[in-house]
């Protein structure tokens, strides 16, 4: 019988009065509804440490725990460490880590790689941002409490300076624009983590700012730089989905939720899955490939850059564009 481990989450505020199974349906999306009601009576759901019935009304802070297999889909765990200070570090993550545990992942993440590294030190690792799964490209590593608290201010004023490199579905009519729009939740979508363009008055909307400039025309696509003025949840996607041109090998924007679940199911069950064929790329071709800030103790102006990788350009087809 396969190994498991717990993963815990609290229930937050705004899920209070939520039944066990609506809390768990619409937080973890790797299960469908039916599946989380069989895990609960099968008891592999505990809240509170007690075993639940699917219709339990939850209250703020409960503690909802659930079984997981401990085996992990395989991923690439060769971070590059591009700078390294006592502070902080900048790395190269590699497409298909993720930073943090999530659902399946838990050991193979970034801070997971950086934790089982000896001469670095675990204890105060933080992440003052993020890039999706999917993404590759330049990320800052804090390795000391108050870099974290200085990089992280600094992220969130928009002091950091970033640019992204984008493979997009379709030929774009403009060779530059600027898409400014108010992003919130895709209300209607079974997908938690769905975003899309709303009304400024919509609850939870957030103003987004992107410059879309276009480097080269591809046959059916195009390579693209992104720049965020703005640091919105999959503002740079989302962006790009609203203009028609969603990025190529994107399981979300671009695609139906239906589409979604069945990739999220796939690779939970570890079954095979034709990406090219079915999202045009192995993984959304979009690499953070500038970033720049203020050094997190002298304030010194540093810049880093990371060339395009080549699966990106294998994966369109096109191995030799630059």
């Amino acid at each position: 019988m396969p190994q498991e481990t717990i993963l815990e989450t609290k229930v937050p505020p705004d899920k209070a009065g939520f039944t066990l199974l609506d809390f768990l349906t619409s937080r973890f999306r790797y299960h469908t509804r039916d599946e989380w009601e069989s895990l609960i009576r099968k008891g592999k759901v505990r809240v509170n440490g007690q075993k639940p019935s699917p219709l339990q009304i939850l209250h703020k802070g409960n503690r909802v725990s659930h079984a997981v297999p401990r085996d992990e889909p395989e991923v690439n765990l060769t971070v590059e460490i591009l700078h390294r200070e006592t502070s902080f570090l900048v790395v190269a993550k590699p497409a298909g880590l993720p930073c943090h545990a999530d659902g399946i992942f838990r050991a193979h993440t970034l801070l997971g790689v950086f934790r089982s590294m000896p001469d670095i030190p675990s204890r105060s690792l933080g992440l003052p941002h993020r890039l999706d799964r999917e993404t590759s490209g330049l990320m800052v590593v804090s390795l000391l409490r108050e870099a974290q608290k200085n990089l992280s201010r600094q992220f969130e004023t928009g002091s950091v300076s970033k640019e992204y490199l984008a493979i997009v579905q379709g030929e774009p009519a403009w060779e530059t624009i600027d898409e400014k729009d108010f992003i919130g939740p895709a209300r209607g979508s079974s997908i938690s983590l769905r975003r899309t363009v709303v009304n400024p008055d919509t609850p939870g909307a957030q103003m987004a700012h992107t410059r879309f400039e276009v480097l080269k025309r591809l046959p059916g696509a195009c390579l693209i730089k992104c720049i965020p003025h703005s640091g919105r949840t999959h503002q740079i996607r989302v962006h790009l989905e609203h203009l028609g041109h969603p990025v190529v090998g994107d399981k979300l924007y671009g695609r139906s939720d239906d589409e979604y679940l069945s990739y999220v199911r796939h690779v939970k069950d570890h079954t095979s899955l034709d990406l090219t064929a079915a999202f045009g790329a192995k993984r959304q071709l979009l690499h953070a490939s500038r970033l720049s800030f203020g050094h997190p103790e002298t304030g010194a102006p540093l810049s880093f850059e990371s060339p395009m990788p080549q699966d990106m350009a294998e994966s369109a087809g096109h191995p030799h564009i630059f």
